[in-house]
């Protein structure tokens, strides 16, 4: 997971939170730092899912002059709101008690504290954000804060001579995540295995505010529809791009910085799919959705069987459209697991139901959706007592590139097919322990 860290100020050197942050950058994080205030950018912030703040109000360690102001805190506000992830430790809720919309985005800020002195720091028990860890004590500046949300999820107590203090909360801003900690002044309170524990725990909390999801075939069509459609709607979304030349996902992803990622993938290689989710994994510990949306058709499916026809092509569909999910299900079920989510998407089709056939050739094309269907079906067996949720969906005639060229002919452009899609895929049903084909007006398919 990739962090950006702002750091250094005039009491609080950078070196601390370096040598703090060190045994977690050698597990699941990856911290890329700024510790002076001339560096930052919202667009360069905009290009991470968590920011970690440790750092009062001052330009750098050597230049105490204030750096944020009210345009800077809007930009904070904003990419909280967003879906991405605030954490502020210790000195970075020091000196914005007059920035109105930031101490407003953190929930409250430092007011005071004594002279160094031993601070009991008391995680609640059985808090998600306390996993692992335990009450400590340590000599720390013992931060006094003003609690200014009075609907903050409070998940520790600081405690010392001088009285007990709120030392860690969470709270939600639009669609993203804030936590606070309080303590963290001394790399001894940063390598306490107990503040480790809350560190990593916070981190990962806060980088899961935006639910995620992967579309297969996303490079046009009703894959990039649905990357438009999710994204409208506070997705962060990995666009599956299998073909670089075709210009719309580049575009796409300029209009969405830090919210639509663009992943290489080719669903007839194992390789190319593990080599996906690794991609993913680099950026966001799970996944709550994958769309398998990716599919082919052929100019020679007309050929009855009177015609001779070309088997290596039917190979290609079977390859693409029923093998292609199948690959892609088993490379990306690692970070489903750890989602909250997890729905599994299939962009199946009418001509996979057998009992309401009506062509007489098509074999490659019906064949492949029949038996992705069965995939389908093995897979809801065997996940859906994990929790896992299935959604298979006949999207209706798209006017679509699936044939090599636009069908003009079709009913429905990619966007409207979109429109139809999302809240199928991404709202509950009133029974999910029955698998349904289910088609854009809700109609039901037969297998």
């Amino acid at each position: 997971m990739r962090v950006l860290v702002l750091s250094d100020d005039r009491w609080h050197p950078a070196a601390v939170a370096r040598e703090g942050l060190a045994p977690l950058a050698a597990q699941d994080f990856t911290f890329d730092w700024i510790e002076n205030a001339a560096d930052w950018s919202a667009e360069r912030m905009a290009g991470y899912p968590l920011v970690l703040f440790v750092k009062s109000n001052n330009v750098s360690a050597t230049d105490e002059r204030p750096w944020m102001t009210e345009e800077v805190a809007a930009a904070f506000v904003d990419y909280v709101r967003r879906g991405n992830g605030l954490l502020v430790v210790h000195s970075g809720s020091a000196g914005y008690a007059e920035i109105p919309l930031f101490r407003a985005l953190i929930g409250g800020v430092f007011n005071n504290h004594p002279p160094q002195c031993p601070v009991t720091v008391e995680p609640q028990f059985g808090h998600p954000l306390t996993v692992g860890s335990a009450p400590f004590t340590v000599t720390d500046e013992h931060y006094m804060m003003v609690l200014d949300d009075a609907d903050a999820d409070v998940f520790m107590i600081t405690i010392s001579q001088h009285g007990a203090q709120p030392g860690g909360w969470t709270r939600l801003e639009g669609a993203g995540r804030v936590c606070m900690l309080t303590p963290g002044h001394n790399v001894e309170v940063w390598l306490h295995p107990s503040f480790q524990a809350l560190l990593g725990n916070a981190l990962r909390w806060c980088a899961s505010a935006k639910r995620s999801v992967f579309i297969t075939g996303a490079d046009r069509g009703l894959g990039f529809g649905l990357a438009v459609g999710l994204l409208e709607q506070g997705w962060r979304v990995f666009a599956g791009q299998y073909m670089p030349e075709w210009p719309e996902l580049g575009v796409l992803a300029r209009l969405h910085p830090g919210d639509l990622h663009i992943v290489p993938m080719d669903v007839t290689s194992v390789e190319s799919a593990r080599a996906a989710a690794q991609a993913v994994a680099a950026q966001v510990p799970h996944l709550d959705m994958l769309i398998n949306n990716a599919g082919v058709t052929s100019p020679t499916n007309a050929r009855t069987i009177r015609e001779a026809q070309d088997y290596a092509e039917m190979h290609r569909l079977f390859d693409v459209n029923a093998l292609g999910p199948l690959r892609v299900v088993e490379a990306f079920l690692p970070l489903l697991d750890r989602g909250a989510l997890k729905r599994l998407c299939f962009v199946s089709s009418e001509a996979g139901s057998i009992t309401r056939s009506y062509r007489n050739a098509w074999f490659g094309y019906c064949m492949s959706k029949a038996a992705l269907n069965m995939a389908i079906k093995n897979l809801f067996n065997h996940l859906r007592p994990e929790g896992y949720t299935f959604r298979v969906y006949h999207p209706g005639w798209i006017r679509s590139y699936m044939s090599g060229e636009k069908n003009t002919e079709a009913d429905l452009e990619p966007e409207e097919a979109a429109a139809y899609a999302i809240p199928f895929f991404i709202n509950p049903r009133e029974d999910e322990d029955r698998l349904a084909l289910v088609d854009y007006q809700g109609n039901e398919w037969p297998w």
